[in-house]
């Protein structure tokens, strides 16, 4: 197998190969590149010989995450390879003429991958706009470059963090609360990275 054919990403399992050459340099022109990298696998022999593997790694043998605690994970790596002469009682005898070799590899790797995403804070959930439109320049409540209004041109009420609230129309409040989880990590009105959760990965 070479890298540069036809199957570029076909690699062959660990136990089945007998030698990987990196050419880098003055190749021959049978390679299609300046850098090539072959492999050779492995074939039989006159006696029988094979083995098998397993590789495990869990939840429990890996570290957490500070910020969204310890993913599950589940890998199971394994497999088997097995080689000798061709042998077919009474028939034919592949002594020094005829090997095969086989090799087997599986993966199952279920596992959760750490995420932190932002999503309304409960203040913007309750229509209280004040810590958001401080964090976009907005200058709530002070007489700052931007305006602060409605939709429709009429001004938000905005005095202090307990008097910046708009009406939250039965739409949003519903989007937000079946569409949007609530916030699990920060304060009230932290409205980014304010969502830490370990979500299933493909398999």
């Amino acid at each position: 197998m070479e890298f540069s054919g036809p199957i570029a990403e076909l690699f062959p399992s660990f136990n089945s190969i007998s030698e990987i050459r990196v050419s880098e340099s003055n190749n021959n022109a049978e390679y299609s590149g300046v850098a090539d990298i072959t492999t050779t696998s492995r074939a039989g022999a006159n006696s029988y010989h094979g083995g098998i593997f397993e590789n495990l790694e869990n939840t429990d043998l890996t570290a957490g995450n500070p910020f969204t605690g310890k993913p599950k994970i589940i890998m199971n790596n394994f497999g088997g390879f097995a080689g000798s002469a061709v042998r077919i009682p009474r028939l034919y005898n592949g002594h020094d003429r005829t090997f095969f070799f086989g090799s087997y590899e599986g993966l199952r790797l279920p596992h959760e991958t750490p995420l932190l995403e932002s999503f309304p804070s409960a203040d913007m959930r309750n229509g209280n706009l004040w810590s958001y439109l401080n964090g976009q320049g907005a200058q709530a409540g002070l007489s700052g470059p931007l305006p602060i209004a409605n939709y429709d041109g009429t001004p938000i009420p905005c005095t202090g963090p307990t008097n910046c609230s708009v009406p939250v129309s039965p739409v949003a409040a519903n989007a937000m609360k079946y569409l949007m989880p609530v916030p699990n990590t920060g304060s009230a009105d932290s409205y980014q990275n304010n969502y830490a959760t370990n979500f299933p990965a493909p398999i």
